[in-house]
């Protein structure tokens, strides 16, 4: 037995010819609100972008002051605790908070570790930290010189302007 396929006649006379389709919907042009929706979608990134960039730009001088850190890491003991005095301060200007630049060491300090975590905070750097810069030789150990860094570091990065 062979297995014929069925052929379909040439001409096919479909039943109900009375019923009318319609023409395809085309796809192009959405409707009227998906214009909103792409202007609102627009101004959404053009704000987002334009929020980044001034981030960015207000936060130049904590990278300046990183890379000023790190740039100086052959300078004395008593000249790196200068500097990092002198970096602390010059960020609190820039973050327009004269007033706390202002304190007394001992009182920046106090203020300076509300913020800090506490293994971090620089009162627990020691004494020296806070009147080394006023001692005749400061010598600081290894260790000592890497904390001041990393505290310093630590406070530049995580403070808001």
């Amino acid at each position: 037995m062979s297995m014929q396929t069925p052929t379909a006649p040439a001409n096919l006379e479909l039943p109900h010819k009375a019923f009318i389709l319609p023409n395809e919907i085309p796809m192009w042009p959405p409707a009227w609100w998906t214009w909103l929706v792409i202007a609102a979608v627009i101004l959404l990134l053009m704000g987002l972008l334009f929020w980044l960039m001034r981030r960015h730009q207000q936060r130049a001088y904590r990278r300046e002051a990183l890379a000023l850190l790190q740039a100086d890491l052959t300078l004395s003991d008593k000249a790196l605790l200068q500097h990092c005095h002198e970096l602390i301060r010059r960020c609190l200007i820039s973050e327009h908070n004269q007033p706390a630049a202002a304190y007394m060491t001992h009182e920046l300090i106090q203020q300076l570790d509300k913020h800090m975590p506490a293994k971090k905070r620089f009162a627990n750097l020691g004494q020296w930290f806070l009147d080394g810069q006023y001692q005749a030789h400061l010598s600081l150990t290894t260790d000592e010189r890497t904390q001041l860094l990393n505290s310093t570091e630590i406070w530049l990065r995580k403070h808001h302007a």
